[in-house]
């Protein structure tokens, strides 16, 4: 800048400015609205994946429950099919018998049918004929043993608790009432087939040998050769101990598979009644 008395140059002072205290405010503004937006993103982010575990969740307990019914809608099937056939011989139980219902939307129920007394019975079954169907089932003599002396141990614990009771034909069995929701009934030691997995000696391997042989249901001491699998028929010929079949008492397994993976089981035992206003009596319901 040109001095006007002097004629001179002057030369402007420079330094440092300063713009006040509303360039420190902004700043701090700025910094507050980044952290929000990352904050608010974060939060946003984390409710959409609780919502979409809570749908996946959801979607799962609703095959679950779609997949139970379906077993139990295959158990009623097949209870429909004993209580309609005028000669239960037309069903062919040798071993077991067995239908399989594909749906429209590709879930699959499977059905077995089997008549009980073509099985051992936990309750009434004498040890030759129990310890005989674990060797037949691939259990060492050993295992074998272990596994009779603890079926009747069970059921001597059972008769102290809940009275005796003996062997007996089907004329005499214990009046089970009808129910209308399916639930099991006490009727002796051994509640289900199942209940041996608390024994010892038996793991995963030993229990799913020995199930397919065994109920809980049929009330009589042997095994009816002609509706048993090849295992109790061998353990039959060894223990020299057959049965007869009486043709009241049944044991149905219903396994259901959806599309999308969901599985689901239902097991019943049961009694026809040969009674027109009650004509089948539930033992024993279980879903696995």
């Amino acid at each position: 800048m040109v001095d006007k008395m002097t004629g001179s140059h002057k030369t402007k002072a420079t330094g440092p400015s300063y713009a006040g205290p509303m360039a420190g405010q902004r700043g701090v503004a700025l910094l507050l609205a980044v952290w929000a937006v990352i904050l608010l993103g974060g939060l946003v982010g984390g409710l959409l994946m609780t919502a979409g575990s809570e749908a996946r969740l959801a979607r799962n307990l609703i095959a679950v429950e779609k997949a139970q019914n379906l077993a139990e809608a295959g158990i009623n099937r097949a209870i429909l099919l004993l209580l309609s056939s005028d000669d239960l011989a037309e069903l062919e139980l040798g071993g077991a018998a067995g239908f399989t219902l594909r749906l429209d939307d590709a879930a699959e129920i499977a059905v077995t049918i089997r008549d009980s007394c073509g099985q051992i019975d936990l309750n009434w079954a004498p040890a030759p004929l129990l310890s005989a169907y674990a060797v037949a089932v691939g259990l060492s003599p050993a295992s074998a043993r272990q596994f009779t002396e603890a079926v009747i141990a069970g059921r001597e614990d059972g008769h102290r608790s809940s009275g005796n009771l003996s062997p007996s034909g089907f004329g005499q069995l214990p009046a089970l009432p009808q129910v209308a929701v399916p639930n099991a009934i006490p009727v002796a030691p051994w509640q289900t087939r199942r209940d041996i997995a608390r024994l010892p000696g038996i793991g995963p391997r030993e229990l799913a040998a020995l199930l397919p042989g065994l109920t809980v249901n049929c009330r009589e001491q042997g095994a009816d050769p002609q509706y048993a699998g090849a295992d109790v028929r061998r353990a039959v010929t060894l223990s020299g101990l057959p049965g007869r079949s009486h043709r009241l008492a049944y044991d149905i397994v219903a396994e259901v598979k959806l599309p999308g993976g969901a599985v689901a089981a239902t097991e019943a035992a049961l009694w026809l009644t040969r009674d027109s206003d009650a004509p089948y009596r539930i033992v024993h319901w279980y879903r696995r």
